[in-house]
């Protein structure tokens, strides 16, 4: 049986939402293989969720734990915009944290008899894993050192880096910004992924509305305060938590429900924060999106900058929410220029995850490190 582990951030809901189909995928592949998610409770809840329709025999080889992974970003209320102070208290906090969080993780890592590791993207996790001898995948569009750099002091960032530095190697999606590639010894280019697409359940969407459709996301960890009225505005809205759109024509979007990405698809257009699993499934439904900037993430900056040069999308801020007509038109003009269609990477990247859990037994970065570690501990024992 091969053991893997996914180590997936608790901040927002994009990376788990963006694991779900590689984690579904490697389960239906290979039936010799168990898998464990660890995230925070909420993303646990929405995994679980997510994931109740896979068969039986996939369900009986899923764990769920529930484990605080990551310090992600502390944003000021009502807005997108980060509050750098209370972000530096709790990185500062966080980082002093990961030595007995390193301690406990390479007892969970031997115990589980773990081939390999995910990490999207709790740094310390890797860290864990080259102590523990366990072969370890970086996967992700980002990191947080591009963000932390403009906020916090040098020795906070360079503690992320040096984890990161740690993966034997790295999967690296579409969107990745240039530097990416240096903090890590092996590398490879990985496509779009999300959550599979129902076209029945989106077609009954549809036919539900007479009007052409919008969805509206800001993520489920971000909130803009405003309440702006739509009503007059010929489309209908699909909305989630955060957006204060009003009128007969909003829609509002359950907390829980599992499959947003079928509003996507239904929709014809999307307006959304600039996260990637948002942008994958609008991508991947061929959807034109306006992107709400947030000048002040870097990876924001990086992501819209690269739809824009694709004609995939348009930068907006939450200002343009309020004059939707004109927004609307914008989106009408970008829907008119040719761009590029992209497939789904799921099935490729699954498999790929497996054929690394299959060689974990193989001498990774991590097992010669762990093996010179015991080396220089037997040495000194014999000098005693």
């Amino acid at each position: 049986m091969k053991n893997i582990v996914f180590y997936i951030s608790d901040h927002g809901f994009g990376h788990m939402a963006r694991n779900i189909p590689l984690i579904s995928s490697a389960l239906f592949k290979d039936a010799d293989v168990r898998i464990y998610i660890k995230s925070g409770e909420k993303q646990i809840a929405f995994a679980r969720n997510a994931m109740e329709k896979i068969g039986e025999t996939e369900r009986e080889r899923l764990h769920f734990i529930v484990q605080p992974m990551d310090a992600g970003l502390k944003l000021i209320p009502g807005t997108l915009l980060i509050d750098g102070t209370e972000l530096k208290r709790c990185v500062s906090a966080y980082v002093k944290s990961w030595p007995e969080a390193i301690r406990a993780e390479k007892q969970f890592l031997k115990e589980q008899k773990i081939s390999l590791a995910v990490c999207d993207i709790p740094a310390w996790t890797l860290a864990a894993c080259r102590e523990a001898g366990v072969r370890s995948l970086f996967i992700s569009n980002f990191t947080w050192v591009e963000i932390y750099r403009e906020y916090l002091g040098e020795n906070l960032t360079q503690a992320y880096q040096d984890c990161y530095g740690k993966a034997d190697e790295a999967f690296l999606y579409e969107l990745y910004p240039p530097q990416l590639p240096g903090y890590f010894r092996r590398w490879e280019k990985a496509g779009f992924v999300c959550r599979g697409f129902h076209p029945a359940e989106a077609d009954k969407i549809r036919s539900g509305h007479q009007r052409p459709c919008i969805y509206v996301g800001v993520g489920r960890s971000a909130d803009i305060g405003e309440d702006i009225d739509v009503s007059s505005i010929p489309y209908d809205f699909f909305v989630t938590d955060g957006v204060h759109l009003t009128g007969d024509n909003v829609y509002p979007l359950d907390q829980d429900l599992p499959n947003t990405q079928d509003y996507i698809l239904a929709s014809d257009f999307v307006i959304t924060k600039a996260g990637w699993g948002t942008i994958a499934e609008a991508v991947l439904a061929g959807k034109p999106m306006a992107l709400l900037s947030r000048d002040t993430v870097a990876e924001d900056r990086n992501s819209i900058r690269q739809l824009v040069l694709r004609n995939l999308g348009i930068e907006a801020d939450s200002l343009d929410l309020a004059e939707m007509g004109s927004l609307i038109k914008r989106l009408q003009s970008l829907a008119a220029k040719q761009r590029p269609a992209y497939r789904p990477d799921t099935d490729r990247l699954a498999a790929a995850i497996l054929k690394r859990a299959e060689a974990g037994s193989g001498k990774s970065a991590g097992y010669e490190y762990a093996q010179r570690e015991r080396g220089e501990e037997n040495n000194a024992a014999g000098s005693l």
